[in-house]
């Protein structure tokens, strides 16, 4: 259907998200044929008792087994997701989940901090023992691990939470960092298309309904100014680890009057300038989250 409805470049990225233990290899050759890229593959951990500490079914043994699997269908390029801070992970565990990653050679690996979202069943099981959240200083010094260790087996961190091998970037990654556009098909889906940030409707009856109607199922529209565009591209383009342009966030702060603010960034050494390029620095990629609010 997209191939019916636009012009699709010939080296565009397709890619799947895939649970390891549901796949197949002749589901994988399928989905290669098909014209899927692109695959990453949710590991979360390489350590059997952690995936059962939170919950997820399956093992390290079936993430290898579809890095394999994918390998032989034809996909060269294979992202492998992981998290750090699980409950009764160590740093220790975190670095052997890194190094079983590294063996199985993929070309991007994701490293995500377990964050605790409200109203999930995560967040009642920390409310009721605190011990099971993650702590803050443990990610840090897990964060300055993966760095260290993936940096050795020739990964360039190219965004706060992304690594990968010379060439294999995720491009929907960086479009959404470098302010590009993107439309979003199906219930929930995020748009942004020319300066119009719009959300599709969650609910599947409600959607279905608008499209039987002949109606876009949209549901929230905001048609964004200049300066609000300048905005999300200081706060998202300071996400990559080449940071953006100097210019860029000083007309932010003249726009929004947060020259003090930047000028503070700067002296608490969160933001650093190299010539005509501003970016986080070491402290500033542990404090992200902080940073893009005091700029929003």
């Amino acid at each position: 259907a997209v191939h019916r409805s636009f012009v699709v470049h010939p080296d565009c990225e397709v890619t799947l998200e895939a649970h390891p233990g549901t796949v197949t290899e002749s589901g994988l050759s399928a989905l290669r044929r098909s014209g899927v890229t692109r695959l990453s593959f949710g590991a979360e951990s390489m350590h059997d008792a952690e995936l059962a500490g939170i919950g997820r079914p399956g093992g390290s043994a079936e993430t290898a087994a579809a890095v394999a699997a994918a390998r032989r269908a034809g996909f060269m390029n294979v992202s492998v997701d992981v998290m750090y801070g699980l409950p009764g992970q160590t740093v220790e565990s975190w670095v052997r989940t890194l190094t079983a990653c590294r063996e199985l050679s993929p070309s991007h690996l994701s490293c995500y901090a377990l964050t605790v979202e409200s109203g999930t069943r995560f967040a009642k099981d920390v409310q009721h023992d605190p011990e099971r959240g993650p702590d803050q200083t443990r990610q840090i010094e897990m964060e300055g691990a993966a760095e260290a260790v993936l940096g050795e087996a020739g990964y360039t961190r190219y965004e706060i939470s992304n690594y990968a091998k010379d060439g294999f970037e995720c491009c929907h990654n960086l479009l959404y960092w470098t302010q590009g556009e993107y439309l979003g098909i199906g219930p929930s889906a995020q748009s942004f298309v020319d300066g119009v940030r719009f959300g599709n409707i969650a609910h599947l009856t409600a959607y279905e309904a608008a499209l039987a109607e002949s109606r876009l199922p949209v549901e929230e529209r905001t048609v964004l100014s200049p300066q609000e565009r300048l905005r999300d591209a200081v706060i998202f383009g300071l996400r990559l680890t080449g940071g953006i342009p100097t210019s860029a966030v000083n007309d932010h702060a003249a726009n929004y009057g947060y020259r003090k603010v930047v000028d503070r960034l700067r002296a608490q050494k969160l933001l650093e300038d190299d010539g005509d390029r501003t970016r986080l620095s070491a402290q500033g990629r542990l404090h992200a989250d902080t940073v893009a609010e005091q700029l929003f």
